[in-house]
């Protein structure tokens, strides 16, 4: 089996673009290696294993706050009519709650804070 090589910098260079992103194929092609190369390295080095695991909390926090951005904030809705834009409104996404019930629960905690604020 051939040794592994992934300098220091690349190393750096991976889990730092793996906290921005949340990406393993992405952060491997910011740092200028393949996914096999930092897989292989992490199979076989635990600080290694330990940082990539830290940058996946990371970024799994940086999305959980972007899912709470947008349940409370919205997020802009394009409003066209004769297939022009006439306005921009914020509405709440899709993708993080629905009528259904579903998604994250914050959609209804936005809703309740909002609905005490206009009743003082």
């Amino acid at each position: 089996m051939r040794k592994l090589k992934l300098t220091e910098a690349c190393q750096q260079r991976f889990i730092k673009a793996l906290s921005k992103t949340g990406s393993v194929t992405n952060a491997a092609a910011l740092a200028g290696t393949s996914r096999t190369r930092v897989y292989e390295l992490r199979n076989r080095d635990p600080g290694f294993a330990a940082a990539w695991e830290d940058a996946e909390e990371v970024a799994a926090d940086r999305l959980e706050d972007e899912a709470r951005r947008r349940a409370v904030e919205g997020v802009p809705e394009p409003l066209v009519s004769g297939g022009k834009l006439v306005a921009v409104r914020r509405g709440l996404h899709q993708g993080d709650a629905n009528e259904s019930g579903g998604g994250t629960g914050l959609r209804c905690r936005h809703v309740s804070l909002a609905s005490r604020a206009r009743s003082r």
